[in-house]
Formats: structure tokens, C-alpha cells, sequence
């Protein structure tokens, strides 16, 4: 698997190739199907679905617009929480009864 190239110059070339692959023929899209899976590595189902779905962002730009959950439960919560676990002490084996 030594042929297979990063995450990024994967990405470029299936943004590149997108438009001609969408106005392409049928026997267009399959050249630019082999060329695709050729230069990747991928599959043709995947090199297929990557040309026709969706523009994806360069892995540099997707980093800077994530998004984090904002914590439930706020630090004095969690400190509470975390004395209230320690003072019930392990629950190894326990069963309702």
C-alpha cells in the first residue's frame, strides 16, 4: 500500500477533477475514473462517490473551523461530581437487592 498518497494531495485532486467529471460523457467519467483511482489509490466506488458528492475542504481548513461541544457541566460541577464519586467509594460486584 506503499502507493497511496496523503489525505491532502487526495482531496486536491478529486476538487480539481470534480467539474469535468460532472459535465463529462459516460465514457468521459470512466476515463476520469481510472485516472482518479490511478492517482489516488481508492477504490472506483469510492474515487466515484468523491467526484460526485459534495466539495470537501482541504484537511488544513477543516481543522481551523471545528467546532467543540461546550461543556455540560461547568468546573465546580465536576468538582462536586468528582467528591460525590470518591465518598461512595468502588462499586465492585454490586447488585440490587
Amino acid at each position: 500500500m506503499e502507493d497511496k498518497i496523503d489525505l491532502t494531495a487526495r482531496r486536491q485532486v478529486t476538487n480539481k477533477l470534480r467539474d469535468a467529471y460532472g459535465k463529462a460523457s459516460k465514457t468521459d467519467k470512466a476515463r476520469i475514473l481510472d485516472e482518479v483511482q490511478a492517482a489516488t489509490g481508492v477504490a472506483r466506488s469510492t474515487a466515484r462517490r468523491l467526484l460526485s458528492g459534495p466539495r470537501l475542504p482541504d484537511p488544513a481548513e477543516q481543522a481551523d473551523r471545528r467546532r467543540l461541544r461546550p461543556r455540560a457541566y461547568g468546573d465546580s460541577a465536576r468538582e462536586l461530581l468528582a467528591h460525590v464519586w470518591k465518598l461512595m467509594g468502588p462499586r465492585v460486584g454490586s447488585t440490587s437487592r
